[in-house]
């Protein structure tokens, strides 16, 4: 009776630990492996596989990793560079494989933030021309001028797969090397971008252009299961089309965009683990962008706000592009020219808990009559920012960079950091709209809080 007792209970065990197997297997359906190295602003994020890159340059002979504060496209000393006509920079970019699975790729550079002369469309990203090698550049001045400059810095886009280096052989690589070379070409429009003789920037600062470096790399098809070696054959999704960015939102989407997209209607994302990489491309907006799934990333590129004239049709005013609803949402190397609104509540106007956002790397420029806040926090939203450069050349409907919501009968107060901030104004802007929770109160008691990006 008991050696019956004692195999009823082993078989018990068993079925529960097989259940609980799998439905620990259903649970991460979507996990994919990824991994991602990005240099805009000085930013690396890892994931499961082990990929690398390295460079060197003018200043750095001897190939060493790309790290968080590697400075890239600089003087031969080191310094960084002063653009101006005839001036040339080059890097050379080598991705390795140093994990056991293969994978496939993507490099680009994208142009992170600029700046135009005020009251045209006139960027350093116009008289930079770039000339790509699909090898290491190591000559001289006289050499860089026999290249052909034929590129811009959004055609630099290089793709591949890599084997482990243990599987390496003359056909399968285990790593590659690139070079850009970017030179600012003279030319009989060049004073055109010269800030003299009465004309400024859009920000009244000097123009510049902040380049990134984006490494995102994920499994490729070449090791098998059971059945094939399809299992990850969707863990990267390349987009063109309008059509292609909406029907590619499902759970633990890995998404990139290989052109500039324009949207008719809304961009709703309400699934969770979703990854969209603009890839240096625009996305304009057809109406306000809503996130409301959760752990959602969207990084590396432009996002158009919507036209104000279809709000104007609608009777209905426009404030923001962006209406983020979800929990950990992360908005970072992205030029946005619309507000962010970081809403708490339901739809029903109750609390939905645990609603955050991180905002780094990125600019905001509010220059439509509509405009409110750069940032808004409500219903016990959370947001976190760091590195973000707000302009305002107009008051709007409320003329503060942040609104952040104090306690109210349905909610308690939210809460927000900034770090490193760059504000500039034509509107006399204030820091922060005083009907809400004043800056100096953003954090209770700021010895609790650690920093929310390292």
């Amino acid at each position: 009776m008991t050696k019956s007792k004692n195999t009823k209970r082993a078989l018990l065990a068993s079925v529960l630990s097989m259940f609980l197997c799998v439905a620990m297997l259903i649970g991460s359906t979507f996990a994919w492996f990824t991994d991602s190295v990005t240099n805009g602003n000085n930013k690396i994020v890892a994931g499961n596989l082990d990929i690398e890159l390295y460079h060197t340059n003018g200043n750095v002979t001897e190939e060493e990793a790309v790290e968080a504060d590697t400075p890239l496209f600089v003087n031969a000393d080191g310094t960084d560079i002063l653009w101006e006509p005839g001036v040339m920079v080059y890097e050379n970019f080598t991705v390795k494989n140093v994990g056991s699975l293969a994978l496939k790729y993507l490099l680009n550079i994208n142009a992170v933030k600029f700046n135009t002369v005020k009251d045209t469309e006139k960027s350093l990203k116009d008289v930079l021309k770039v000339a790509i090698l699909d090898e290491a550049f190591s000559g001289d001045r006289a050499a860089a001028q026999e290249l052909t400059f034929d590129k811009t810095i959004a055609d630099f886009a290089k793709s591949g797969n890599l084997v482990p280096l243990k599987s390496a052989t003359d056909t399968e690589k285990a790593e590659e090397t690139y070079a850009i070379v970017i030179y600012w070409e003279p030319s009989a429009v060049d004073n055109d971008y010269n800030l003299n003789n009465g004309k400024t920037s859009s920000d009244g600062g000097e123009l510049f252009i902040d380049l990134g470096v984006d490494l995102f790399a994920t499994q490729d098809t070449v090791e098998k299961d059971s059945f094939d070696n399809q299992y990850d054959a969707d863990a990267l999704k390349e987009v063109a089309t309008a059509e292609d960015l909406t029907g590619a939102i499902k759970p633990g989407a890995n998404i990139i965009l290989s052109d500039n997209i324009a949207l008719a209607d809304a961009l709703v994302i309400d699934v969770d683990g979703v990854t969209i990489n603009l890839n240096g491309k625009e996305l304009t907006l057809g109406a306000a962008m809503k996130v409301t799934g959760e752990n959602v990333t969207i990084k590396n590129g432009s996002i158009k706000r919507p036209e104000v004239s279809a709000y104007a049709a609608e009777g209905s005013t426009y404030a923001y592009g962006l209406e983020l609803n979800g929990i950990n949402t992360t908005i970072v190397n992205v030029m946005i020219d619309s507000g962010i609104n970081v809403s708490g509540y339901e739809a029903d106007n109750t609390v939905k808990p645990g609603v955050s956002a991180k905002i780094e790397n990125c600019s905001i420029t509010l220059d439509y009559a509509e405009a409110a806040y750069a940032i808004c926090a409500r219903g016990e939203a959370s947001v976190d920012v760091k590195n973000v450069a707000i302009t305002k050349n107009q008051e709007g409907t409320a003329n503060y960079y942040f609104f952040v919501e104090g306690d109210t009968e349905q909610a308690g107060a939210s809460y927000m950091t900034t770090y490193n901030m760059e504000y500039k104004s034509t509107c006399g802007t204030g820091e922060s709209d005083p009907s809400g929770v004043e800056p100096e109160d953003w954090i209770p008691d700021e010895s609790d809080v650690e920093d929310p990006f390292a």
